[in-house]
């Protein structure tokens, strides 16, 4: 069955400055079989959206449901957020799906890399890739397109271009020929909820490398949802 493959991340890629309160860059590939997707997470998810909202509109950001913001307004209210968690943890929890999810550690790498350190997304991507084609040779998939969401045209023409340049050459674990792999961009507003389901993944796999001793009911879920392989194809990477 074709996996579908969405991209979504979690803090920002600069590093300079790097954020002390947020210092790592999370990549989320989120892996789906396109049956399961169509026909049993999007109709339980627009099922969640109008059981919660009254409509199937509202697009759900991991920083506004944090925020009760927009739509989420309602959250400040201790019982409905309560409630509203409780929904939203459960739809997750049941939605069949895998997760690849890259944790770059933005100051141990420019510390250890120092003028040579690369673009944290970049990076990112590449160790992302390396075990997406492990993954989708299991299955001889020949074609897989990842969506990202657009995050403007000189970011977006410059990602596709480190992506173009990643499949000509390779990495030192991965060589990217035997599969055509075509990478697309589509706007916040558009209500994807492949993109929604990654944001809501990335953040508590943020968390989780900031602080690991920190207890996370979110990253609980979202951790049985990495991608379980041997080595370096595990589905979970912290780099440095």
């Amino acid at each position: 069955m074709p996996v579908m493959v969405f991209l979504d991340e979690a803090g920002d890629h600069s590093l300079d400055p790097v954020d002390k309160d947020f210092p790592v860059f999370v990549l989320v590939f989120l892996l789906c079989e396109q049956a399961e997707y169509t026909d049993v997470i999007v109709p339980a998810f627009t099922r969640f959206k109008i059981e919660q909202f009254g409509h199937e509109g509202a697009i759900l950001h991991s920083r506004d449901i944090r925020k009760a913001l927009g739509d989420f307004a309602f959250l400040q209210v201790p019982e409905r957020r309560d409630v509203f968690h409780v929904r939203l943890n459960d739809v997750i929890r049941n939605a069949s799906f895998q997760l690849i999810a890259v944790a770059i550690r933005k100051v141990l790498h420019k510390q250890r890399y120092g003028a040579s350190s690369r673009n944290p997304y970049y990076l990112a991507l590449e160790f992302g890739m390396e075990r997406l084609k492990a993954y989708i040779d299991e299955f001889g998939q020949e074609q897989v397109t990842l969506l990202a969401e657009a995050r403007g045209k000189n970011e977006d023409d410059a990602l596709r271009l480190s992506f173009l340049q990643l499949l000509k050459r390779g990495s030192p674990y991965q060589q990217f020929g035997g599969t055509q792999f075509d990478l697309k961009f589509v706007a916040k507003k558009a209500n994807v909820l492949g993109h929604q389901l990654a944001d809501l993944c990335a953040y508590p796999i943020a968390r989780h490398v900031i602080d690991f001793k920190k207890s996370s009911r979110a990253f609980d879920i979202v951790r049985s949802k990495l991608l379980q392989r041997p080595g370096w194809r595990h589905g979970f990477k912290i780099f440095p």
